[in-house]
């Protein structure tokens, strides 16, 4: 099949953003000034203002930046399934998240003078970010091996009708704990926070953004008890826009306002030592050459550096025991509980909150456990990928051989006949899609080799088995990826779901980011490389990698992605979080995405 069309345009295009870059900037001579000399001498104690000076006193360097924009140019350009799809407007409530020509906002960086190095890649950042896809990111080590933490941690409950910002739990135990928060910087605190969040490329629904931008409780399985997650406001893996806070509080026990300014603390990442710029671009920034580092297990459950889901706070890492507090108050029961008289018994799947993906194939089989399987298509959904000459040339090599992950045809299904293909027709036999005025090649409808659970008498046994009466979903939206198609499959069984948080008065998300396959530059190499066949990116200059959806999913009947349908996104109901709920046992269920069986 002679090359797809669509090549030549996409190489022009590159070509005409790459022009635009300047010569590299000529390389400053290091001197006893040199603010990353300070950095590199310490351990702890560092400043906001010390990682300021060093991240932005390393130069621009239009070789770096040519070879970086480059790559993730081709990416979004030719492997990005949704690269068209973004460009939708208008998206339905409970969307809040404009059109992205994610191709058309790269050529603008290519065309934009940066002062310094950390400008250049924190604008690759917000571009990703802008997507509100957590599948999409861009992510080196070079400017994340610093974190920054807030002592005060923030949730949004409503109180008398009004919802407002509040402070969760003062890690510093000043006596701040669920006062009200006034002003932050000045501004009003609700708008503050709603802006901020809005800057978190988590979820197409700003309620979900926001509850990620937020505190709450969630599940250490390590640990095996509930601990504080601070949330994206307060825990920061970049740099923050300026070196502190201002809040002004309202509390309780003070007839009178008043006025806390907290700093960043920073916490080392990075266990590199340097001691000036240069040996931080050595030591820190650059990456190795040798591919044997990198991990291209596409099938590999979805690796999580990219997707930052709710974590336990640091700062409780850097706080002494006494002060540290290892579970709520308010107690969780350890087992299931069981009432007495007409026994009601409540089991939950604790290791689901918060849950950023993992294997599609867990998705349908979790599904399968309370819904055995009717038929073998049953919890498989209609599918798609973008299509070039260069994965045409990819999946003939790797097909039917065990390897080439999403790109190997042997691992789908046809949707017509319900059988695995044969041949390597599925790239091969495409069709041109237009999507807001702009074409792309894909494949025909396919979908994934189901995996099917296998039949256990023991099922029909349990009162919630094929009885959705019996099954609720709880969930606050930050439900992604495998998780989502979880909670997809589940609703077709007519199971609800409560979607926890968010605004008041706004329905929720039960779910986000569900388009699929989630794959990366270093995934992407690997597998070229293994293949024999050169790839069409270079490996990134600096340490880390890009990552990005591959494959999308359809509801069945759909013509639209799920990832852009938000028809299937609306909770069944929407529960706003309260003052009492946010900190009790009832609402640390409530909080996080679990499922609740109920017998």
């Amino acid at each position: 099949m002679p090359p797809l069309s669509l090549r030549s345009l996409i190489l022009t295009v590159s070509v005409a953003v790459l022009a635009t870059f300047t010569a590299a900037a000529p390389i400053p001579t290091p001197s006893p000034e040199d603010p990353c000399r300070v950095l590199g001498s310490k351990d702890q104690g560092i400043t906001y203002d010390e990682v300021a000076a060093c991240y932005q006193y390393i130069p621009y360097d239009a070789n770096v930046a040519v070879s970086t924009l480059k790559t993730v140019h081709t990416l979004f350009d030719e492997f990005y399934v949704f690269r068209d799809s973004a460009l939708t407007p208008n998206l339905a409530h409970p969307f809040t998240s404009g059109p992205v020509d994610i191709v058309d906002e790269l050529n603008k960086i290519g065309q934009t003078d940066y002062q310094n190095d950390y400008q250049f890649h924190s604008a690759l950042v917000k571009v990703i970010d802008s997507l509100n896809d957590a599948h999409a990111a861009y992510a080196v080590d070079c400017y994340a091996a610093y974190h920054f933490a807030q002592a005060l941690t923030l949730y949004a409950p409503v109180i008398e009708g009004q919802q407002s910002i509040r402070v969760f739990i003062d890690l510093e135990k000043r006596g701040y704990d669920d006062c009200e928060v006034l002003t932050i910087d000045g501004q009003e605190a609700f708008p503050y926070i709603r802006a901020f969040a809005e800057t978190i490329g988590f979820s197409k629904d700003s309620g979900v953004r926001l509850n990620q931008a937020l505190a709450s409780y969630i599940y250490d399985q390590e640990r095996g008890e509930f601990v504080l997650s601070s949330g994206r406001f307060s825990e920061r893996v970049t740099l923050p826009g300026k070196g502190s806070l201002t809040y002004e509080l309202q509390c309780a026990n003070s007839p009178t306002p008043v006025t806390v300014e907290d700093g960043w603390l920073v916490i080392k990442q990075t266990q590199s030592s340097f001691t000036d710029y240069e040996s931080y671009l050595s030591n820190v920034c650059h990456a190795p050459n040798s591919a044997d580092s990198q991990n291209h297990a596409l099938f590999n459950p979805v690796k999580q550096p990219l997707i930052t889901m709710p974590k336990k706070s640091v700062l409780l890492e850097l706080l002494d025991d006494e002060s540290t507090p290892e579970e709520s108050p308010y107690g969780f029961p350890d087992a299931p509980y069981i009432g007495s008289g007409n026994a009601t018994v409540y089991y939950q799947l604790k290791n689901f909150q918060g849950n950023g993906g993992g294997s599609v194939a867990f998705a349908s089989l979790l599904v399968q456990a309370f819904f055995p399987n009717k038929d073998p298509l049953e919890k498989s959904l209609p599918s798609d990928l973008r299509v070039s000459k260069s994965i045409q040339d990819l999946s003939t090599a790797v097909f039917n051989t065990g390897n080439g992950g999403r790109y190997n045809a042997a691992y789908y299904v046809d949707v017509q006949t319900g059988s695995p293909y044969s041949s390597n027709s599925l790239f091969y036999d495409v069709v041109t899609l237009t999507r807001n005025g702009r074409q792309a090649v894909y494949s025909k409808t396919t979908t994934l080799y189901p995996r099917i659970s296998p039949k256990y008498s023991q099922l029909a046994t349990y009162p919630w088995t094929a009885n959705a009466d019996h099954i609720t979903i709880l969930t606050d939206g930050r439900c992604g990826s495998a998780c989502a198609l979880s909670t997809h499959y589940f609703t077709l069984h007519d199971v609800p779901a409560y979607a926890i948080g968010g605004y008041q008065g706004q329905d929720l998300s039960m779910f986000s980011f569900p388009g699929g396959a989630v794959s990366s530059l270093n995934d992407l190499n690997s597998i070229y490389s293994d293949a024999n066949v050169a790839s069409p990116m270079e490996n990134l200059p600096y340490e880390g990698d890009v990552y990005l959806p591959i494959l999308e999913i359809y509801a069945k009947g759909a013509s639209v992605p799920m990832e852009y349908d938000p028809s299937q996104y609306t909770a069944s109901f929407h529960l706003d979080r309260t003052l009492e709920a946010a900190k009790s046992c009832g609402n640390r269920l409530l909080i996080l995405l679990g499922y609740k069986l109920i017998s």
